[in-house]
């Protein structure tokens, strides 16, 4: 049986918008295999819209602020997309650096309800063109580390912090020593570990006396440690906070490896609860979970679902249960030290895109996006100049292409999404080499390998602005904000493991329950960018012995849905996908 949602007659029909549908199956057997049908973006967005905010002028005096690019050209904007508010569901937008204020405004508009910017942002009070509703929130970090230092403290002798009796005055206006003001809530950002038993026990500082003292010193020792994130958090409310999250800390960790034997990771992870997140946990308000991504690979969605899926499984053994709210960032972290190549690129549209979409198939209650900028821009394609590309943390030599192109006098096509790794440039022309993994050991840059030329603003021109996934995430944002009450109210059911897709490289499904409705997300990042993917073969459907669902994918993320009744039980259904 098959039901179309937006019937007047259907009790769920408020939960998806007129004119889609979602899944009802009923317990008889059989195999549904959709047929092939599209929605396009043009249909999204709220009908109830809140304002676009326009591109707005902060003036001269904060002009390396403002996008510095025409109005055409900017990277993050989604042409003909609606605005568009969560109700169930909140969104942080925390993009610092230059040239990010503009896109602050185009996300408060956008499906994100909290925004932060650094580099001295005008006060609250000069923001009033930005959407009714929209909050503000800040951060900031402390580092014990240093702290400890110069009190005399042995940095890593967390057990030397618990008899301390601390105030605000032993923290030097440290961020969660001020006020709210006008802000309405804080991350404060703590990243140090603790030594697991296995370690502690071979320092040369832990105690040789009996099993007594010796326990009794590793309870203290923990408990100084979460002291480190606990402490923070008790000042913030006695200055008046009242939402307040910690980045650095969070019960599932992240994972980059290790996911063909979760539950060793998962007896690692309660272990770490047991020793001292049990002690973090009860103080926060939300968890905030990091899930960046480290290389340029298929594997990403995959491993961004484990990792919000095992932070959702431990959150959900607490008591209360509270908000999972993941940081994703689209430039990729690098994974390690020396020359990454693929280090703070920008991950793929389509990635952005399915990652963002696929997060709240976990359970998540909303996402955070980070960036900086630093003193470049991330709204124009990279500088090519002699000097390595001003970046966030580390100069690097490396850029993405955009758009294709030919290099005088070259035989091949540099096509988009391929890297390349700047020689030099003299009198404007620039030298390169194509650039990547599947090149050799050496990655494609040294005298085996062919040096092109070609004048350096041209090249510009093909290059990809690091901010273009951003778009990428306000267009999978407006697809989830057309089921947000489906998502934000259902049941998550986990078909196929993300463990599983991620080291066995699958195509990827997601699927949420509401009542008998059933809400699907497909794509297979393995597939080429354009293509279709791997059909995903679901039996025993939902637990319904005999059901056989057979999904499509593609490499982008779609969501399979039925927009008629089938004509006659001998017939398929139709079926559109919306993407």
């Amino acid at each position: 049986m098959w039901i179309t949602i937006g019937m007047a007659s259907h009790a769920q029909g408020a939960l998806v918008p007129e004119g889609t549908s979602v899944w009802s199956l009923t317990d008889k057997g059989g195999t549904v295999s959709p047929e092939t049908g599209m929605l396009t973006d043009a249909a999204l967005g709220d009908p109830e819209t809140v304002p676009v905010a326009p591109p707005h002028d902060y003036g001269k005096k904060h002009a390396r602020m403002m996008d510095g690019v025409p109005a055409d050209d900017r990277p993050y904007v989604v042409p003909g997309l609606k605005a568009f508010r969560f109700k169930h569901l909140t969104n942080e937008f925390s993009y610092g650096g230059w040239h990010n204020w503009n896109m602050s405004d185009y996300a408060a508009s956008h499906g994100f309800k909290y925004i932060y910017n650094y580099n001295g942002r005008p006060p609250v009070s000069q923001l009033k063109h930005l959407p009714k509703g929209t909050e503000h929130l800040t951060w900031g970090g402390f580092g014990w580390h240093n702290w400890m230092a110069t009190k005399g403290i042995d940095p890593k002798r967390y057990d030397k912090l618990v008899d301390l009796k601390l105030t605000g005055k032993d923290f030097d206006q440290a961020i969660f020593t001020r006020p709210p003001g006008k802000n309405k809530l804080l991350m404060i950002d703590i990243e140090h570990g603790a030594l697991l038993p296995e370690k502690l026990r071979r320092q040369s500082w832990y105690p040789k006396g009996s099993m007594r003292t010796r326990m009794a010193f590793e309870r203290k020792y923990y408990a100084g440690y979460a002291r480190t994130y606990t402490l923070p958090i008790e000042m913030a409310r006695a200055a008046g906070w009242a939402k307040i999250g910690l980045y650095g800390w969070d019960p599932g960790g992240r994972q980059a490896f290790g996911w063909k034997t979760p539950g060793k990771l998962r007896e690692r992870n309660q272990q770490r609860w047991d020793l001292y997140g049990r002690l973090i946990y009860p103080e926060v308000d939300l968890v905030y979970n990091s899930v960046y991504c480290f290389y340029w690979t298929p594997d990403n969605p995959a491993y961004v679902l484990a990792n919000v899926d095992e932070n959702i499984r431990m959150v959900a053994k607490a008591r209360p249960a509270k908000p999972v709210r993941p940081y994703y960032w689209w430039l990729l972290h690098g994974g390690g030290g020396g020359w990454r190549w693929w280090q703070y690129q920008p991950m793929t549209n389509e990635q952005a895109e399915a990652i963002t979409v696929l997060g709240f198939f976990t359970g998540q209650k909303g996402m955070v996006l980070w960036s900086w900028s630093g003193t470049g821009s991330d709204q124009a394609p990279p500088e090519v100049d002699a000097q390595p590309t001003k970046r966030i943390l580390a100069p690097q030599r490396d850029v993405q292409i955009g758009t294709a192109f030919k290099a005088p006098g070259a035989s091949r096509t540099f096509k988009r999404y391929e890297h390349v790794h700047i020689l030099g440039v003299t009198e404007g022309v620039v030298r390169f080499q194509l650039v990547g993994d599947h090149l050799g050991r050496d990655r494609g840059v040294g005298d085996t390998h062919p040096v092109y030329t070609m004048d350096a603003v041209k090249l510009r021109q093909h290059l990809r602005p690091r901010a273009e996934p951003v778009g990428a995430m306000f267009r999978g944002l407006a697809l989830v904000h057309r089921f947000e009450e489906f998502l934000a109210t259902g049941q998550v059911k986990i078909d196929v493991p993300a463990a599983k897709q991620l080291t066995e490289r699958l195509p990827i499904v997601r699927r949420v329950k509401n009542g008998d409705l059933h809400l699907v997300a497909t794509c297979d990042p393995h597939a080429p960018i354009g293509q279709t993917g791997r059909p995903i073969v679901l039996r025993d459907f939902d637990g319904k012995p005999g059901l056989i669902v057979t999904l499509p994918t593609r490499h982008r993320v779609q969501l399979p849905t039925t927009r008629n009744p089938p004509p006659g039980p001998s017939h398929p259904p139709t079926r559109n996908y919306i993407s």
